[in-house]
């Protein structure tokens, strides 16, 4: 299904998705999501503590461990269905603002060789970079897309692409998207995902990465209207200078402000903060090993890397279990 959808992909845009099927061993495996038994609710309700909805952690029919597989090539096989899923990059779509020339839109498609067996849930996920104005960093012109120097055919065009990569499996729509919007690009971001929403349905799961700040202490994830996402994974990795403050916020508060941030949480197998996060060695993290974890490793996937990860995780799990 997946070599056959990029097939007709090719033939509409040659330039998004050459090569792809050569390039990624996804295409020889199905990309049907496995439903895994639904996860048990978060110790914790936290009621009124974020303006929008708590995510439940089913929403997202996916395992409670997934592991991302990046621009690089990685080994999975020797992860079994049910044991833990991956979240592939799929293909990285970058905006210009105007006077780039063309339309100021490129898809390049994942290039890197990607070995996953049969059954084990797969996400598509897309990444989204922009070339930043000057104000991208700032709150002064209130979001305005036009600001950004993004334009409505771009974002009709990410819509499109973003909509037809969730629909790869013949299971549900499924996607991630992976988009640090500053600012000024969070208008555009709105309504990327509004659109994405109405053209996939009700049905269709809408995952997106988030950074830590949006999910502590920015407003902005909780004024999207309810049903616009499914679930928000709080990046505890690569925060720089944030790092510091974001873990004392959770060690004092126990929990994030955001309630759409709650079911999940994004960790790197090379960070002090997200090991500590992995062991259930940070404080209150005990309260969280009912999320779903999201995993990030430095280095190419191999089956040494993955036993050390999902035996951490495995424990983890087991002792939340065993607390219930």
């Amino acid at each position: 299904m997946f070599c056959a959808l990029q097939g007709e992909w090719v033939r509409r845009e040659a330039t998004w998705l050459a090569g792809l099927c050569v390039a990624t061993a996804v295409c020889a495996a199905t990309v049907a999501l496995t439903h895994g038994a639904t996860l048990r609710a978060l110790r914790r309700s936290w009621a009124g503590r974020g303006a929008g909805p708590v995510a439940r952690v089913d929403a997202m029919p996916l395992p409670r461990v997934m592991l991302w597989a990046w621009e690089r090539p990685d080994d999975l096989s020797a992860v079994r269905p049910g044991e833990a899923g991956v979240a592939y990059l799929a293909g990285t779509i970058t905006l210009r603002e105007g006077n780039t020339g063309g339309d100021g839109f490129q898809f390049r498609p994942r290039l890197q060789p990607l070995k996953a067996a049969s059954g084990v849930a797969k996400l598509p996920v897309v990444r989204i970079e922009t070339s930043r104005g000057p104000l991208a960093a700032t709150d002064a012109d209130g979001g305005d897309a036009a600001a950004a120097g993004l334009t409505d055919a771009q974002r009709e065009r990410l819509v499109e692409t973003l909509a037809r990569v969730a629909a790869f499996g013949s299971g549900p729509a499924m996607i991630q998207i992976d988009f640090d919007a500053a600012a000024n690009e969070r208008g555009f971001y709105e309504a990327v995902l509004a659109e994405l929403r109405a053209r996939l349905g009700v049905g269709a799961r809408i995952s997106i990465t988030a950074l830590a700040s949006w999910c502590e202490g920015d407003a902005w994830l909780e004024q999207l209207p309810a049903g616009t996402i499914d679930e928000a994974v709080p990046m505890l990795f690569r925060m720089g200078p944030d790092s510091s403050r974001v873990a004392s916020t959770l060690e004092s508060e126990g929990e994030f402000r955001a309630g759409v941030c709650r079911s999940s949480v994004g960790a790197s197998d090379d960070e002090a903060l997200s090991r500590a996060i992995l062991a259930g060695d940070f404080a209150g993290s005990h309260e969280w090993s009912g999320k779903r974890v999201y995993v990030f490793h430095k280095g190419n996937w191999n089956a040494a890397a993955t036993g050390a990860v999902l035996g951490e995780l495995e424990k983890w799990h087991a002792d939340f279990s065993a607390s219930r």
